[in-house]
């Protein structure tokens, strides 16, 4: 939490792997973007369409970023294996410049997916053990069954 004019304000940025891989909720509050550069978070892979995330030009001017949409429930079409692997390839591109901010509108789906894809092809998690552990770090993560489906084809 940071200290702000008086009040604490929650920013939900979680650490998957300590000074590597972090995941939140879509940066769209000034305090975000503050706390990501108080991170020393390098690049943002974002995962939401235009519509669900703009992107301000201060992250373009600080960040490198980088948006691969990825469709949650709300979609007409399922995510499906290409998709992911996409986004996992962009994640491993921009973790070469440093620290990454991997999110979603909320972080419950789509950027938990990608961070458990991540631990169980580059820290050989089980499904089971990476699910529980975003559990643990990030509350509120609950990608749906088709999503975690996925996973059994890494």
């Amino acid at each position: 939490m940071i200290e702000n004019s008086q009040k604490k304000i929650e920013t939900n940025i979680n650490w998957v792997l300590i000074n590597e891989l972090a995941i939140g909720p879509k940066p769209d509050k000034e305090i975000m973007y503050l706390k990501l550069k108080e991170l020393r978070i390098r690049s943002i892979l974002s995962l939401c369409s235009e519509e669900e995330f703009l992107v301000d030009r201060n992250f373009i001017k600080e960040f490198t970023f980088a948006r691969v949409i990825l469709p949650d429930h709300k979609y007409k079409n399922q995510l499906n294996f290409n998709q992911l692997s996409n986004a996992i390839n962009q994640l491993k591109k921009l973790m070469k410049n440093g620290s990454v901010y991997v999110h979603c509108v909320a972080a419950v789906e789509r950027s938990p997916l990608i961070c458990m894809a991540w631990l169980m092809k580059e820290k050989n998690l089980s499904k089971f053990n990476a699910l529980e552990y975003l559990m643990r770090i990030n509350p509120g993560t609950s990608p749906t069954p088709h999503q975690l489906s996925i996973l059994d084809n890494l």
